[in-house]
């Protein structure tokens, strides 16, 4: 039995988890946690119909004895970009409106040469088929500051969020794309 504890504002509940069934559904998204974590929310956060996927994903990378990541976040793109869900403490959880805006904006020339920024966090663009129907990915790296290790992102876009995972130092970005893609062809398949 894994227990998440998740506040929504002033909401607090713990939501547990046995047998592949939660007791209780909450949008959430984190991954590779300990046995309690307590997830952030962004202002604008909703409630969704599909939240249950979030969790699902949560629980079901919790499961993984390799704990390959250590970052994720849902961020709604479409009208006010926002931050719906994101692990508390880590990068994603301060990603702006601004920064949503470069990812999925029209111009994908300029991030090659000066880099994006995610959470404040300055990245190096690997590749990018974020608005490439099928692929729907952007493969990142951490610019490393004062010799910090640097760490692989990938991006997946749905119908109305950005999917964003973070993997631990030494952890391939392959490893990282194929979580992540396959959470979101699951949100898409659901028209999310």
């Amino acid at each position: 039995m894994a227990r998440f504890l998740l506040q929504v504002g002033t909401r607090l509940g713990v939501w547990e988890v046995g047998a592949g069934v939660m007791t209780s559904v909450s949008v959430a998204v984190a991954l590779c946690l300990s046995s309690t974590q307590e997830l952030t929310y962004g202002h604008s956060c909703k409630l969704h119909t599909h939240a249950h996927h979030y969790f699902y994903w949560i629980v079901d990378l919790h499961k993984e004895e390799d704990r390959t990541c250590q970052d994720a976040a849902i961020v709604g793109y479409k009208d006010s970009p926002s931050v719906w869900a994101a692990v508390p403490g880590k990068t994603f959880v301060n990603i702006t409106p601004a920064e949503v805006g470069v990812l999925v904006g029209k111009d994908r020339s300029s991030f090659f040469v000066n880099g994006l920024t995610l959470g404040g966090q300055k990245c190096s663009v690997i590749r990018d088929s974020l608005l490439q129907d099928g692929e729907f990915t952007m493969d990142l790296r951490t610019k490393s500051t004062g010799g910090a290790p640097t760490f692989n992102i990938t991006v997946t876009l749905t119908a109305k969020t950005l999917v964003l995972l973070m993997g631990k130092e030494g952890v391939h970005g392959g490893i990282i794309n194929k979580k992540c893609y396959e959470m979101a062809t699951h949100l898409r398949r659901s028209q999310y």
